[in-house]
């Protein structure tokens, strides 16, 4: 969602994966053919946790599970599994404020927060891993395989009174050949 009339405040750093310019590292790639992550490829569960297991192969146990989890624990140090819905609707994550997310094309993703306490909103976005492997969630438990996307920049906006922040996130297909 792109707000109109929005005032630039701010770029908020963001980490970068030490290779970057680079693409992913070999160990990613392993983790993604061991994950048989392809494009497009659904994914079903008995629950949220359930379906996260069947994506990642994890053995993840019941209870609070957040929109992301690190893929450290499978091999991955600066990526996490990102399972989000991407159908515009603002939505509340933690401390920080209301979330949409939403496919601005098929290659880029918009995360827009309507931000409720700037200080919370730069520690976790300056924080956040650059690398996601994307799961476009739908109701009952399912969601789909969108890609691995990078964060390319994190800007916070003044609109309508409000503090509005904004990340892009990039999927380079020329990086998914050897999924």
């Amino acid at each position: 969602m792109n707000f109109k009339e929005k005032t630039f405040v701010k770029t908020v750093p963001m980490a970068r994966p030490t290779n970057a310019m680079k693409g992913l590292s070999v160990g990613q790639w392993k983790i993604a053919k061991k994950l048989n992550l392809q494009k497009g490829r659904c994914y079903k569960g008995r629950s949220y946790v359930d379906m996260m297991n069947n994506a990642l192969l994890t053995d993840i146990k019941e209870g609070y599970i957040k929109s992301s989890y690190p893929l450290d624990y499978v091999g991955v140090g600066d990526g996490l599994a990102w399972f989000a819905f991407f159908d515009g609707n603002f939505r509340r994550s933690g401390k920080d404020g209301l979330y949409c997310n939403a496919f601005i094309s098929e290659n880029e993703i918009l995360e827009t927060c309507n931000i409720d306490d700037e200080s919370e909103y730069v520690k976790k976005r300056s924080n956040c891993k650059p690398v996601r492997f994307v799961f476009s969630k739908s109701k009952d438990n399912e969601c789909t395989f969108e890609g691995i996307f990078y964060q390319v920049s994190i800007d916070m906006y003044i609109c309508d009174g409000k503090l509005i922040g904004e990340t892009v996130l990039k999927r380079y297909e020329e990086y998914e050949k050897y999924l």
